[in-house]
């Protein structure tokens, strides 16, 4: 691999997905350990999901998404402003993401 000019950034190849993810905007709730939020979810894979909500995200903290009558636990693995993603502690089967994105 060779070095970049002086002033340059450094440039990686993006690396794999473990899961493909789905856009959408979707209304849900997001548990936190400070309340119930109103969230939407920007994007879903089985294993985990993109969200909005105006909260306090911590990184590694429990979270439940409540989306219609489906309910998910799962950790905020990353925070960037209102934006966080959530690992599902238990990945969702193929139908379960099938009817949440519509596809």
């Amino acid at each position: 691999m060779g070095t970049n000019p002086p002033g340059e950034p450094t440039v990686r190849p993006p690396t794999p997905r473990a899961a493909v993810r789905r856009k959408l905007f979707h209304p849900a709730w997001l548990d936190t350990a400070d309340g119930r939020h109103r969230a939407h979810v920007l994007n879903m894979s089985a294993i985990g999901a993109c969200v909005h909500a105006r909260c306090v995200h911590r990184v590694w903290s429990g979270v439940t998404l409540q989306l219609d009558e489906l309910t998910l636990k799962g950790r905020v693995t990353w925070a960037d402003g209102e934006r966080c993603g959530i690992k599902f502690v238990y990945p969702l089967a193929a139908k379960e993401l099938d009817q949440i994105t519509g596809y």
